[in-house]
């Protein structure tokens, strides 16, 4: 479930970044339209923000960091 997610959220991201215009000095993106880049960083952001807390959460109920083959991966 939460793979799934975070590939929705890379398929989001994806997509915001081909919208966004090839970078030039003079190419200026007006007001309303870097507002609505900004909003949309900010809620890709939250959904990231929540699904990094679900997995840590879900990680934290299993006490994934204290299993042998996770410390081990660490120490290497």
């Amino acid at each position: 479930m939460a793979l799934q997610n975070y590939s929705q959220q890379m398929a989001k991201l994806a997509l915001y970044r081909q919208a966004l215009p090839p970078p030039h000095p003079f190419n200026l993106l007006p007001c309303s339209e870097i507002f609505s880049f900004v909003r949309i960083g900010g809620q890709l952001c939250a959904e990231q923000t929540a699904l990094n807390t679900s997995i840590l959460t879900h990680l934290t109920q299993l006490e994934a960091a204290n299993d042998a083959v996770y410390t081990e991966l660490l120490t290497q």
